[in-house]
């Protein structure tokens, strides 16, 4: 180690000590700032795991789960991180604003008949026992941005902040979560949109998704990754009661649709409905509560599902083609990927003509599907051409094309059904493979001159 950094890591050395020494040692403990008054308790806000609060003659609780919060009463729905971060967070410790003075008459703080009386209960610990403090919220304190409590056990007055109190007292709607669906479309591995008596069904594999319902094919993932979006974006614009005898006219017993999510391997179901008055919003359900949302997020499902299946013949980057493989009629070509080099038969070719070969198979998209049936009327005819690309990463696109009328029928492996891809499209690649010109033979090395005597 040079002289220089010893001494860059001694002096960063010096000043840890300095400051555990100097500051750390000095600072307060949990008891010492209860004690002191800063402030009301000091929990582990990691460690809480129930609220309860009584106001309005009824309870809310909420309970933690898993790295989020639900509320268990008086409805069961999850809620909403945004506002119970900052509720839980001053709940681990409750700031003292101030405390009444005492003796004499005091005044009335509102904390007989309190607005609101707050529990919070942590879980059990190895080597902690599980801790309750509970907090009473009395009145507003005029001139000031604190209202008056009171802590169960505790014969005093004290002040803590308006804003805890703010956030004790928020319509019970308030604290649900507006996300019909919580997660990262990366965490997403199957989707199911039942609607009517058809189905669609979707699941990831090996990072593509496939379409299992209403027929097994490879779904194109844009189409489908732009629907999880949507779906991930849809809020709840308003919670609404709908008694049960009203569901049916709302369009929800049966619902039009039934969104089934996995996320992060747990399912996550929504119904929707029918569309509001406004013309704007649906009726939708979810976890057994009701609610409306933005009718255009949902559009999407309407769709015929052609409109999810993948219509291009091969899709993958041309840096990521390992082998290209072509045949037609007395032509074949077997093409391979060695470093930054292409070689045919352990040739070198030049890597631009090939690269065009892949952009031109790349472009090759489909306008329509050619049913299985229909195809198996003109599989016996003459193939025009096959050819198979292989990426490094392990897709293999493997094509057969035939004529289909107008449009070739190219059938990809493990496809059920062909596509139609105008003639013009294709001939494309073929002009592309016509201009790889041949393997280029190496130099015929000079004859070795004999030794001289």
């Amino acid at each position: 180690m040079s002289p220089r950094r010893l001494a860059i890591l001694t002096g960063v050395l010096v000043a840890l000590f300095a400051f555990v020494a100097l500051f750390e040692r000095k600072m307060p403990t949990t008891q010492e700032r209860v004690d002191r008054g800063d402030v009301v308790w000091d929990v582990n806000e990691a460690k809480i795991a129930r609220i309860e609060i009584n106001r309005d003659g009824m309870a809310l609780t909420f309970e933690r789960e898993g790295d989020g919060w639900r509320m268990t009463r008086p409805d069961s729905y999850p809620a909403d991180g945004a506002v119970l971060s900052p509720l839980v967070s001053d709940l681990a410790r409750p700031a003292r604003e101030g405390e009444a003075p005492a003796g004499g008459t005091e005044p009335d703080y509102g904390l007989t008949n309190p607005r609101a009386v707050v529990t919070v209960s942590t879980k059990d610990a190895k080597g902690a026992h599980a801790e309750s403090h509970t907090l009473s919220v009395g009145r507003e304190i005029p001139g000031t941005e604190t209202v008056a409590a009171r802590v169960k056990g505790q014969n005093r007055t004290i002040f803590v902040r308006s804003s805890l109190a703010a956030d004790l007292l928020k319509p019970v709607d308030g604290y649900k979560s507006r996300k019909v669906f919580a997660g990262s479309s990366l965490d997403v591995s199957r989707l199911s949109v039942a609607r009517g008596r058809g189905r669609l069904e979707f699941e990831k594999r090996k990072g593509r998704w496939w379409m299992v319902r209403p027929s097994a094919d490879l779904a194109g993932s844009a189409a489908v990754g732009r629907l999880i979006d949507d779906l991930l974006a849809m809020n709840v614009a308003e919670f609404v009661k709908i008694p049960k005898a009203d569901l049916a006219g709302d369009g929800l017993a049966p619902p039009i649709y039934t969104v089934t999510m996995t996320i992060g391997e747990k399912p996550v179901s929504a119904e929707i409905g029918a569309t509001r008055a406004d013309g704007k919003s649906a009726y939708a359900r979810s976890g057994g509560e009701s609610f409306a949302i933005d009718s255009a997020a949902i559009e999407d499902l309407a769709k015929e599902a052609d409109a999810y299946r993948e219509t291009k013949v091969a899709r993958f980057e041309n840096s990521s083609a390992k082998k290209l493989v072509w045949t037609s009629g007395a032509t074949h070509r077997e093409l391979s990927r060695d470093g930054a080099e292409w070689k045919e038969a352990g040739k070198a070719v030049p890597a631009a003509s090939v690269d065009d070969v892949l952009t031109a198979i790349g472009a090759l998209e489909g306008k329509d599907f050619l049913s299985a049936d229909d195809y198996a009327k003109i599989s016996r005819s003459p193939e025009i051409a096959t050819f198979a690309v292989e990426t490094a990463g392990g897709d293999r696109f493997a094509a057969s094309v035939r004529s289909g009328g107008e449009r070739l029928a190219i059938k990809v492996a493990d496809r059920p059904e062909a596509l139609l891809v105008p003639a013009t499209d294709f001939e494309r690649v073929s002009a592309a493979v016509a201009k790889i010109p041949a393997a280029a033979s190496p130099a015929n090395p000079a004859p070795a001159r004999p030794p001289k005597r």
